[in-house]
C-alpha cells in the first residue's frame, strides 16, 4: 500500500486489510497524525515494511 502527497490524510488505517497487509510506503503527506491506532497492533502482525518519509 503506498500514500503519496496527501496533505489532507489525517490517519491511515487499514481495518480489515490489515491483517494482510505486508508493506506500506507513506510520503509527502504533511497533515499525517496517525497511522493505525496503537491498540490494533495486533492486526499488524504481517507487516513487515513500515516506510515514513517527509511527514
Amino acid at each position: 500500500m503506498f500514500f503519496s502527497r496527501m496533505d489532507n490524510l489525517i490517519e491511515i488505517w487499514p481495518g480489515e486489510l490489515g491483517a494482510k497487509l505486508r508493506e506500506m510506503s507513506i510520503y509527502k503527506c504533511h497533515g499525517l497524525l496517525n497511522i493505525f491506532p496503537a491498540n490494533s497492533v495486533k492486526f499488524m502482525q504481517d507487516l513487515e515494511l513500515l516506510e515514513v518519509k517527509e511527514c
